[in-house]
């Protein structure tokens, strides 16, 4: 197997060592949330795949408006870092 010494053009391994700083990237506080529906596996069983599609996009959409809706009360609430 080769190193990537030997495999990197040396051009190419100098931009990347010069630019380290934006590839060690940043550290930042987030929030997660995670949810899970009851059912959610027995919910497309013995249906129609598009079906199935559309009921797993509507819990999709319905999830990420909660979530949207309860980061628009946290921000209200959370002082800044």
């Amino acid at each position: 197997m080769n190193s990537p010494q030997t495999c990197t053009p040396r051009q190419l391994a100098e931009k990347i060592l010069a630019s380290k700083g934006a590839l060690e990237g940043e550290r930042k506080q987030v929030t997660v949330l995670f949810a899970d529906m009851k059912g959610s596996m027995e919910l497309p069983a013995g249906r129609d795949p598009e079906e199935a599609r559309t009921l797993r996009r509507h819990h999709g959409e319905c999830s990420s408006s909660v979530a949207e809706m309860a980061r628009r009360g946290l921000d209200d609430q959370c002082p800044r870092v």
